[in-house]
């Protein structure tokens, strides 16, 4: 998933397990991230585009 991730491409998806509620809000921000980027790229569209 985070081959989309504009911020760190190929990266793992940590495990948000030991990291407590930050560790959680962490892999949602990048998940989120990862995915609208992923969907940009499905519609054909620069990420910030309406």
């Amino acid at each position: 998933m985070r081959d989309f991730d504009p911020l760190a491409p190929g990266a793992d998806v940590p495990d948000p397990y030991y990291g407590g509620a930050q560790g959680f809000e962490e892999m949602y921000d990048m998940l989120e991230r990862s995915a609208r980027t992923f969907a940009a790229g499905v519609a054909g569209q620069s990420v910030g585009n309406s």
